[in-house]
């Protein structure tokens, strides 16, 4: 089954300098998230199944949002009874997970729309039953990109985008992510080629795509973008990396405000970074114009991938600071793999991603800030029919009131990819 590592394979032969980076983060296996459980008394979470659609032999989540406590709307892929795969949608309503569903594509899709492509890459609700997923379909030599709407509880027919003027012919965006700040108000961002490019739904019309200006020492232009997060309509950030003139891989932010996205900049990097530190940012989220957060990987002292954590404030982006906690048992060498982050209204947050507990096995975890100082890393445990070498969540989304949801896929002992969720607080 084609995962979110597979995607990010191929990006990686369009940013040579960023790739290293790009495989380190992603190539651990996805894993478990957690039930009901309160962070701040426990040192651990379990994780629940999800149950896939009919007939499905392998499946697993790439994105979750959620807009009210127990309602949730989580997208991914999985494997039918003919092998092919499909993208699928789940919703979580008065706190239980349905059963998942096939996400219906394009007419005239071939057979087999996700033979090399990535299903559902993101998720942004606005309210419950009122839901955008964005990815892409097709054989890898014609790949499509594809936006879904979902109203009233029911998904419409996915759409491609419009390419930005004057694109190649039989070119596709390569969604990574989408945020939606209010009804019929969205931002999805991704990839074209090498250059990075936002698709806005303005009063529910999806406008013509429009490039992404990168730094201004960017090599040949590189940049790609893997999240996007906003306070407010018309105030966003977008965050990735990109190859600056000496074929160094940095990561960069680029920033809307009043509708107007500016030109990408360059975030300072921990102090121990390498000359060059194969540098990216996987996710932010923002909790007003202005005050953001993203966490990222960075090659380090002894050219070790490591986590980190940079923040606006006031509008300005500081240095960035590792984040080197791990639950107890991680491996001595084992370093935090973090791949998304989310905050509540009083401005706790959460970083998950996975761990090192034994040589080839990652399992899940969290770690808490900003208060805390990202030094409190919590393990997110498996299903009990998990067999080595276990994952990690690879999404996350937290209530105002500090309920968080993650979502991903583990490895069960009959050796099938499953998907999983798990609620849990940090406030």
């Amino acid at each position: 089954m084609r995962g979110c590592g597979d995607s990010v394979r191929r990006r990686i032969a369009i940013l040579p300098a960023v790739g290293a980076s790009l495989l380190a983060a992603v190539t651990v296996s996805l894993a478990p998230p957690a039930a009901g459980v309160a962070l701040a008394s426990t040192p651990s979470v379990s994780a629940v199944q999800i149950q896939l659609p009919d007939g499905a032999t392998n499946g697993s989540l790439s994105s979750v949002d959620c807009v009210r406590p127990g309602w949730c709307e989580a997208g991914g892929s999985y494997l039918d009874s003919t092998g092919r795969t499909q993208a699928m949608v789940v919703t979580e309503s008065a706190g239980r997970w349905r059963q998942a569903t096939e996400l219906t594509m394009p007419p005239g899709s071939p057979d087999d729309p996700f033979a090399y492509v990535n299903a559902v890459a993101s998720v942004a609700c606005t309210a419950p039953g009122a839901c955008v997923a964005v990815g892409e379909y097709g054989p890898q030599d014609a790949v499509h990109d594809f936006v879904a709407v979902q109203s009233h509880g029911t998904w419409g027919p996915a759409r491609q985008a419009a390419l930005p003027a004057h694109s190649p012919a039989g070119s596709a965006i390569t969604f990574t992510s989408v945020a939606c700040p209010a009804p019929g108000s969205c931002v999805a961002i991704g990839d074209l080629g090498v250059r990075a490019v936002v698709v806005t739904q303005k009063s529910g019309r999806w406008m013509r795509a429009q490039f992404l200006r990168p730094p201004a020492h960017a090599y040949q232009g590189l940049m790609l973008v893997n999240a996007v997060a906003c306070a407010r309509v018309g105030t966003c950030v977008v965050v990735g990396g990109y190859t600056d003139s000496r074929n160094r891989g940095q990561a960069a932010v680029v920033t809307e405000s009043g509708g107007k996205w500016r030109q990408a900049a360059e975030v300072a990097l921990p102090r121990d970074a390498q000359p060059d530190p194969l540098a990216q940012l996987w996710s932010a989220t923002c909790t007003a114009p202005g005050s953001c957060l993203a966490i990222g990987s960075y090659s380090g002292a002894l050219h070790y991938t490591r986590a980190m954590v940079v923040t606006e404030s006031g509008g300005r982006w500081r240095r960035a600071a590792q984040i080197s906690a791990q639950p107890t048992g991680a491996e001595p060498y084992s370093v935090p793999r973090l791949r998304a982050v989310a905050c509540s209204r009083s401005g706790q947050c959460v970083a998950v991603g996975s761990y090192q507990e034994q040589a080839d096995e990652n399992l899940g975890m969290a770690v808490l800030g900003p208060s805390r100082n990202w030094s409190r890393a919590i393990g997110i445990l498996p299903p009990p029919d998990m067999t080595a070498p276990g994952g990690s969540p690879v999404s996350v989304s937290c209530l105002p009131t500090g309920s968080c949801t993650v979502v991903g896929g583990y490895v069960d002992n009959s050796d099938y990819q499953q998907a999983m969720a798990a609620t849990f607080r940090i406030a």
